[in-house]
C-alpha cells in the first residue's frame, strides 16, 4: 500500500507545477497583449494629433468651411467610411473673424486587451482667427 502512496506522490506533484506554469503562462500571454496594444494605441493618438491639427488649420484657412470629415484606414491612409478604421470630424461656428469648434478624432472599434478605452484618441475645443 505504501509503495501506491508513494507513487502517486510525484504524479500530483507534476500536475500541480504543470497547472501553475499555465496559469503563470496565460497571465504572461495577457500582459504582453495588452503591451502590444498600448503601443498600437499609442502611435495612434500620435497620428491622431497629426491628422487633427492639419484638419484645423484647414477648416481655419477656407472662410466657407465650417465641418469636415474624414476617413482613414489602419495605415492612416484616406479610405471611404465603409473600410474605415479611424474617423476624424471637425465642427465649428465663424462670427467677427473668428472660428471656434471641435475637432475630434477616434477609432470605430475599440481596442482589444485595453480596460476603459473608449477608442477616443484626440480631441481639441480650438478658437482661431480665420485667415484674411
Amino acid at each position: 500500500m505504501k509503495t501506491r502512496e508513494r507513487a502517486a506522490a510525484p504524479l500530483l506533484e507534476m500536475i500541480i507545477s504543470i497547472t501553475v506554469l499555465a496559469f503563470a503562462g496565460v497571465v504572461a500571454l495577457g500582459v504582453f497583449l495588452s503591451a502590444r496594444f498600448t503601443q498600437t494605441m499609442s502611435q495612434d493618438k500620435v497620428n491622431a494629433m497629426y491628422k487633427v491639427q492639419n484638419a484645423i488649420e484647414m477648416v481655419k484657412a477656407d472662410d466657407e468651411m465650417t465641418e469636415l470629415s474624414a476617413f482613414y484606414d489602419e495605415k492612416w491612409q484616406e479610405c471611404d467610411e465603409v473600410s474605415a478604421v479611424f474617423v476624424l470630424r471637425v465642427s465649428g461656428e465663424s462670427s467677427d473673424g473668428l472660428f471656434g469648434g471641435k475637432a475630434e478624432c477616434h477609432r470605430i472599434e475599440k481596442y482589444p486587451f485595453i480596460k476603459d478605452n473608449d477608442g477616443s484618441l484626440c480631441t481639441i475645443e480650438f478658437a482661431a482667427r480665420r485667415a484674411s
